[in-house]
């Protein structure tokens, strides 16, 4: 067994990659955060979505989550690289940085499922439930555990019946398109 010593510890952690849709640090004088790298992350999914979309929905976890509700706000205001007809955000919450808040007159015109864990120590259910407000009718999902997508029966039905609307929502657009 190879026992690593405090620095080998150190340089073994940062030889992990660690993904993240951008950087941020915690500001000292309130619960916030400023953030670097967000315009890089939008014009790398706006390649995506060009490249492989287009795509009815968008699905977003923890950060991702954030920047999924962040790109329908966008959409919102008139962003149109993003033609998204839903969202599904678990352990997800409002941008935190100033710089890229964006105030709503009215919530966002479109279904949205919420998933969140009373336990989840990342992403409060308050502050999952504070995004919800910025959709219509939003569907929330609180689970007992904490910051992870739950696969049980129940959530896996609730994905299931929210799924099933947006797609027969997709198919009455087409056909009277």
């Amino acid at each position: 067994m190879n026992e690593l010593g405090i620095e080998g510890a150190e340089e073994q952690m940062q030889a992990v990659a660690q993904y993240a849709w951008w950087t941020f640090e915690r500001r000292t004088d309130h619960d916030a955060h400023s953030y670097a790298g967000v315009e890089d992350t939008l014009s790398y999914l706006d390649n995506i979505i060009r490249t492989q979309g287009p795509f009815d929905g968008i699905f977003g976890f923890s950060q991702g989550g954030i920047c999924a509700a962040y790109m329908l706000a966008r959409q919102h205001q008139g962003d149109t690289r993003f033609q998204f007809s839903f969202g599904v955000f678990c352990a997800a919450a409002q941008m935190t940085d100033a710089a890229f808040k964006i105030a709503l007159d009215s919530p966002l015109p479109m279904p949205s499922l919420h998933i969140m864990g009373e336990q989840d120590e990342l992403i409060s259910i308050e502050k999952s439930r504070i995004l919800a407000e910025q959709f219509d009718n939003p569907v929330l999902f609180p689970h007992p555990g904490g910051h992870y997508i739950p696969t049980q029966k129940d959530p896996r039905t609730v994905w299931k019946a929210f799924f099933e609307q947006q797609a027969a929502a997709a198919a009455a657009a087409s056909t009277s398109a």
